[in-house]
C-alpha cells in the first residue's frame, strides 16, 4: 500500500514539474515583455535658417536698372557670442523655398552662393532674393543656442540697402518656425535668443 502511494506521489510531482516547464517555455518563446509606454518627445532644435526678401517702396530698385534684384545675401555666420570672435557655423544645403519672380532677369539666382564663408565680392558670390526666399541648414550640424549671435551679410549699402527678414526653423519647408526678425543694416547681427522658439 505504501509503495503504491509513493508511486502515485512521484507521478504527481513529475506531472507538476512538466506543467511548470511547459509554462516557462511558453513565456520564453514569446520573448521579453515589451515596454509599450509612448516615448517622451525630444526637444527640437532650429537647424534651418529662412531668409525672406522684404522690399519696401523706398528700396524697390526698378527691374530695368539692376541684374541683382532684392536683398543680396553673401553669407550667414553663427558666432559663439557677441564678441564675434569664434565662428561656430555657416550655411549649407541652401535651396529656394520660393524663387523670386518680381524681376524677370536675375543674374544672381544661385542659392548656393549664400553658403560658406563671406567672400565680399560685389560681382559674384551672393544670391539675389528677387522677392523670394531661401532656406539653408547650419554647417557641421550645429544649432543656435542662447548666447549665440547670428550675422547676415547683405551686399548693398547706404540708400540702396535692400531689407530682408530672417527666422529659425526646425524643417527645410519652413513649416515649424519662430518669429521673423527684420534687418536693420546690410550687415545685421541678431542675438539668437529672440529667434529661438
Amino acid at each position: 500500500m505504501r509503495k503504491a502511494l509513493a508511486i502515485a506521489l512521484a507521478l504527481s510531482a513529475i506531472t507538476l514539474c512538466a506543467c511548470a516547464s511547459s509554462a516557462n517555455k511558453s513565456t520564453s518563446d514569446e520573448g521579453p515583455i515589451q515596454d509599450t509606454a509612448p516615448e517622451i518627445g525630444q526637444p527640437t532644435t532650429p537647424q534651418y535658417v529662412h531668409i525672406v526678401d522684404a522690399p519696401t517702396e523706398e528700396s524697390r530698385v526698378p527691374c530695368v536698372s539692376t541684374n541683382s534684384p532684392g536683398a543680396d545675401i553673401d553669407a550667414v555666420r553663427l558666432f559663439d557670442d557677441s564678441s564675434l570672435s569664434g565662428v561656430k557655423a555657416t550655411l549649407t544645403e541652401c535651396q529656394w523655398l520660393e524663387e523670386g519672380t518680381r524681376c524677370e532677369q536675375n543674374l544672381y539666382d544661385d542659392e548656393s552662393k549664400a553658403e560658406g564663408k563671406p567672400n565680399g565680392s560685389p560681382i559674384d558670390g551672393f544670391v539675389s532674393l528677387n522677392s523670394g526666399s531661401i532656406v539653408c541648414r547650419w554647417s557641421e550640424e550645429k544649432v543656435p543656442v542662447t548666447g549665440n549671435v547670428i550675422q547676415i551679410i547683405e551686399m548693398s549699402s547706404g540708400p540702396d540697402r535692400e531689407p530682408y527678414q530672417v527666422r529659425l526653423c526646425n524643417d527645410a519647408m519652413a513649416a515649424d518656425c519662430g518669429e521673423f526678425q527684420d534687418s536693420k543694416t546690410p550687415t545685421s547681427t541678431f542675438p539668437a535668443f529672440p529667434l529661438l522658439f
